[in-house]
């Protein structure tokens, strides 16, 4: 108990800059007439997310610790072996995306 909140601020500290990128990410890539729906159905995904990872952790709780462990590895290794097949070959930059006005105004030609 005396070191769960250490490591539950830990985790939180870890996780700010997270949401940060991910909304910096929604708002530089989403088209102005549906950032709000992108906005929207990204943290329903993340709820969503959250709770199939609670009820596997529930079905999962009287498994030894030691498989739960590989468990987690398994999926972190699945992640990065989709996200080198889904992003290409290695050196392959994505196309650059047009910046977004910091008006908010979607041609960008302000007032």
């Amino acid at each position: 108990p005396a070191t769960a909140l250490p490591l539950y601020a830990l985790a939180g500290c870890c996780d700010g800059p997270l949401l940060t990128a991910t909304l910096r990410a929604r708002a530089a890539h989403a088209p102005a007439h549906a950032r709000a729906q992108v906005f929207t159905l990204g943290a329903g995904l993340k709820l969503t997310a959250a709770s199939l990872g609670a009820a596997a952790v529930g079905l999962a709780a009287a498994r030894p610790p030691t498989l739960l462990l590989l468990a987690l590895a398994a999926c972190q290794l699945g992640a990065a072996l989709l996200h080198r097949v889904l992003a290409g070959p290695a050196g392959s930059a994505p196309a650059a995306s047009p910046p977004v006005p910091a008006t908010g105004d979607p041609a960008g030609a302000g007032p």
